[in-house]
């Protein structure tokens, strides 16, 4: 077996020994431009992701304990960084998503309120390392950037409704409905054959036309990466989500805001040339939600392709 076919049949067992990953819908993990835009690119050069993603997310329904809602949504994600100098990276994000939306009145009592598919939220972004040190001698590279982006309201947020009459839930809508501009700094450490990456960032939301706006959120990513082989990397590290309570016309959401902090591990295999296949797991290891809420593992797999 040639060495590209094993190294694609490897990164599909890979992805294949994963469950169904669950996770807030609502909620970023970690930095909204990595790994997508995390290190300098070679002036010129264009490359793409693609991403697969399937979360889920539970929590109580307000003055109903025996109550929950239940969203599973499934996204692929197709994401374009463009580097025209080094130093710049220019990410834009495009999603499309599937929700489905049920409602258990009790234990065993459930029905779907909705299932909508569509265009997400399209984010644009840019990081500029303003501050790069390289030790030739030691094969060490550090820099430091900024980031600046913001999501934009290209989802439907008025789409669909409850079997049971009522508007569709804002959780359930392909889109936010609302900007959600961010900016963040982060550090960057190369030293073959490991890396590292330090990030912090903030993001907000503006209401959106129906009075409902996402908690602002304070947003940090410590990573860590090892090549081990040529076509082989492995990553580790720890992604945090501090967020506010949702507003609905000005007053608290319940069951909505809070922190979670996420165990990262991650493996990058190369297929063939400029083609990697990515896979990243995001595990819960502390929480503290505002009100009855719940969120499991999370695993995104893709893949990237440097094009020039």
């Amino acid at each position: 077996m040639s060495p590209p076919i094993a190294r694609a049949l490897l990164a599909l067992a890979l992805a294949a020994a994963f469950d169904v990953a669950r996770a807030c819908s609502v909620c970023s993990r970690g930095d909204p431009l990595a790994p997508a835009a995390d290190a300098h690119g070679s002036g010129g050069d264009l490359r793409l992701a693609l991403d697969f993603e399937v979360l889920s997310q539970r929590s109580g329904s307000p003055g109903a304990p025996t109550m929950h809602d239940d969203l599973d949504q499934v996204a692929l994600k197709l994401t374009t960084v463009y580097s025209p100098v080094p130093p710049l990276n220019l990410v834009l994000s495009v999603p499309f998503v599937h929700k489905k939306m049920t409602m258990e009145h009790a234990p065993g009592d459930i029905f779907v309120a909705s299932d909508l598919t569509g265009l997400g939220d399209v984010e644009v972004g840019v990081r500029w390392f303003f501050w790069e040190s390289v030790n030739m001698r030691a094969r060490m590279r550090q820099s430091v950037g900024v980031s600046l982006g913001s999501s934009f309201p290209t989802g439907a947020n008025d789409a669909g409704a409850f079997e049971i009459g009522q508007p569709n839930p804002e959780h359930g809508q392909p889109g936010t409905g609302a900007f959600g501009p961010y900016a963040g700094l982060s550090y960057r450490l190369a030293r073959d054959p490991f890396a590292a990456l330090v990030s912090v960032s903030g993001r907000t939301h503006d209401a959106n036309a129906q009075g409902y706006r996402y908690g602002s959120a304070l947003l940090w990513t410590v990573q860590g990466q090892w090549t081990a082989l040529p076509w082989l990397a492995a990553g580790f590290g720890l992604d945090g989500h501090h967020g506010r309570q949702d507003l609905q016309a000005g007053a608290l959401v319940p069951n909505t805001g809070g922190t979670v902090i996420w165990a990262s591990p991650s493996l990058f295999v190369n297929l063939y040339g400029k083609l990697w296949a990515t896979l990243r797991g995001q595990i819960p290891v502390a929480t503290a939600f505002v009100g009855d809420q719940s969120v499991s593992p999370v695993v995104t797999a893709g893949l990237q392709f440097t094009v020039f």
